[in-house]
């Protein structure tokens, strides 16, 4: 099952009470580098339904970190991996 996406959380800790600040601390798990890949993930999974199709995935700038994450958690999908620039991910 896929995770709730932060606009439908934000409604209803909208619609129990929550104040803006409350509601804030708890949507920023879903604004994060491992979020957005797992977002792709899903994405992929419609786009590409059978698990053995790989893609090649472009990065740069901020998508140069985007694309390795994405292929240190899901690298069964990838059939390459292009980056404009690498990034010390130790540190993320």
């Amino acid at each position: 099952p896929m995770s709730p996406r932060p606009r439908d959380l934000s409604f209803l800790l909208l619609q129990f009470g929550y104040s803006v600040e409350q509601k804030m601390k708890m949507m920023l798990e879903f604004a994060s580098t491992d979020q957005a890949a797992e977002d792709l993930n899903d994405f992929i999974k419609l786009a590409l339904p059978d698990p053995s199709e790989k893609f090649w995935l472009y990065g740069k700038s901020y998508g140069s970190q985007f694309a390795q994450t994405f292929a240190a958690i899901h690298s069964d999908r990838l059939a390459g991996l292009v980056l404009d620039c690498t990034i010390d991910l130790t540190n993320y």
